[in-house]
Formats: structure tokens, C-alpha cells, sequence
């Protein structure tokens, strides 16, 4: 369920990284049963766990001013098999 876009908190070098690691996680299928089906969406293994810092959720469930505070190291035992 999408609540929001993250619009701060990273450096034009953190965004060319990332975008690094995503393009080497890309998928032809969704990671997830019923992923929906839309023009223009890529998926990727889920791999990576990215940290965002809130001020509040709205009454409607978004996120306010939220920032984007970088990747942070996943447990390995956590990460589902590949599945493509």
C-alpha cells in the first residue's frame, strides 16, 4: 500500500548507489503474490531495507515529512529465497 514519497534526505551520489543496486535486483515478475500488474512498474528481489524517519502519520494513514536516512544491513536469515 503506497502512504507517501520520500522527498529528502539523500545526496545525488546515495541516489546513483542506489539506483546501482536496485537495476542488479530486477525482476520480470512480483516478489509477492497479487502484485499488481501496472505500465511502468519495475520489480526487484527484496533484498534491501531502506530507513525512513516520519514526523506523524496522517489521520488517512500517509506519511508526513518523511526522510530518507539510507540502507541499513538486513539479517541474512530474514531474506526469502530467489524465486526467479
Amino acid at each position: 500500500m503506497w502512504v507517501g514519497n520520500v522527498g529528502t534526505g539523500y545526496t545525488r551520489a546515495a541516489l546513483a548507489d542506489l539506483h546501482v543496486r536496485l537495476i542488479a535486483l530486477q525482476r520480470d515478475t512480483p516478489p509477492v503474490v497479487n502484485g499488481a500488474a501496472a505500465q511502468g512498474v519495475v520489480w526487484v528481489q527484496p533484498r534491501l531495507v531502506g530507513t525512513v524517519a516520519v514526523a506523524e502519520r496522517t489521520r488517512e494513514g500517509f506519511l508526513r515529512h518523511p526522510v530518507w536516512h539510507g540502507l541499513r544491513d538486513i539479517d541474512p536469515r530474514h531474506v526469502p529465497p530467489r524465486t526467479d
